[in-house]
């Protein structure tokens, strides 16, 4: 319980930041592993701007499984979807840069 509530605090923090930074006026990118569905929610809500989650996944086995998190909560809307499965980094960039329009 103990290490569910620290990853919750530093994702808190991590979205505090972002508020204040982009509040002065900076494009800001934030990139964790949030696995509390409720936080990326409410972090979305809160910002009521044009906030972009994307979920990034892959069924390769990339031998760093160990470090997965368990209790991880995908999105079900208002979400850009990435799958890896298969492809490249240049790959994947490419299709973010797509679905973002970039």
């Amino acid at each position: 319980m103990l290490f569910r509530s620290g990853r919750r605090n530093n994702i808190q923090k991590a979205q505090n930041i972002a508020q204040f930074m982009h509040h002065k006026g900076y494009n800001v990118i934030v990139s964790l592993v949030s696995p509390y569905k409720n936080l990326r929610d409410w972090f979305k809500e809160t910002m009521k701007e044009d906030i972009k989650e994307v979920y990034v996944h892959t069924t390769d086995i990339r031998g760093r499984e160990q470090f997965h998190v368990q209790a991880y909560e995908a999105p079900t809307e208002n979400f850009i979807d990435i799958d890896t499965t298969g492809k490249s980094e240049f790959e994947t960039f490419q299709e973010l840069r797509q679905k973002l329009g970039l």
